[in-house]
């Protein structure tokens, strides 16, 4: 028989603690601390059967940087609407390339945003 670094208890373990820390993060709408979380735990290699999981990881990375999944209108995402805007407006998709701040109303009064539109 193989020796084992975990007994099979005590990776079942592991892995409950990972799912109940995800689990909470989403139940208390902390978001992006459970995207992290879960970030984290796909940089672990052992967590999947993929031989070259890793490999591909650290390329994602290295093309769509360290948060491919971005939430809200910071730069990145903020830029990709702009472009998609030009696009569509260059070929008669909409009538007006409106500006990305007057696509969406604030619906988080609790943040400070501007709750007058709502």
């Amino acid at each position: 028989m193989q020796d084992r670094l975990f007994s099979e208890a005590e990776l079942r373990e592991m892995e409950k603690r990972s799912v109940d820390r995800l689990t909470e993060a989403i139940a208390a709408g902390e978001t992006e601390k459970a995207k992290q979380i879960a970030y984290k735990r796909l940089a672990n290699p052992r967590i999947t059967p993929l031989a070259w999981v890793r490999t591909e990881y650290e390329e994602e990375r290295k093309l769509l940087g360290p948060d491919p999944w971005a939430y809200g209108l910071g730069e990145s995402n903020r830029k990709n609407l702009e472009t998609i805007i030009s696009y569509c407006h260059r070929q008669g998709l909409i009538r007006k390339a409106q500006p990305v701040d007057e696509l969406f109303v604030d619906t988080d009064p609790e943040d400070g945003g501007d709750v007058d539109h709502v």
